[in-house]
């Protein structure tokens, strides 16, 4: 497993995917924490919109982060896992609601589940805090000629 560091023109790139993936962990758990609290369908519907709006931050954010530090294969299973979080947390939630949903009720899931984004945090913390030294950047010796379209590039181009 293969973990490559961000050099230091991919930093401000990773440094501004750490922040917006900061502010929607912020923004899902402000959200999910507030509509169990809500004593009206509007604010429970506000409360949803902020969650919601933290989602595009996170969805945009967390693969440049992961890209960024990753290489071959090991990018590959991270990315592969990334892909997995939403519909696992969907079903985890899910079955957690069959279970707890008679003792705890509804709110006591949102606050179950408005906690989670912030476990996130140290994550993100130690990502930025453990910031690898750069490694020198390797340059190609071969011409950008040389590289050819693949099938696919072909097959859009006919077919235009």
């Amino acid at each position: 497993m293969t973990v490559r560091a961000a050099n230091d023109a991919d930093w401000p790139v990773v440094s501004a995917a750490l922040l917006a993936g900061g502010a929607g962990l912020a923004l899902i758990g402000l959200g999910s924490l507030a509509a169990p609290l809500a004593e009206t369908w509007t604010m429970f519907v506000a409360a949803r919109m902020i969650e919601a709006s933290g989602l595009p931050f996170i969805v945009a954010a967390m693969p440049a982060i992961i890209q960024s530090h990753s290489a071959g294969p090991c990018r590959v299973l991270a990315m592969g896992l990334w892909s997995t979080w939403l519909p696992l947390g969907v079903a985890a939630a899910m079955a957690l609601s069959l279970v707890t949903l008679d003792s705890i009720g509804w709110r006591g899931l949102f606050l179950i589940c408005g906690m989670l984004p912030w476990l996130g945090f140290p994550a993100l913390w130690l990502l930025v805090a453990s910031r690898p030294q750069a490694e020198p950047a390797r340059l190609s010796a071969r011409p950008v000629t040389h590289i050819r379209p693949n099938r696919y590039y072909r097959a859009i181009r006919v077919a235009i």
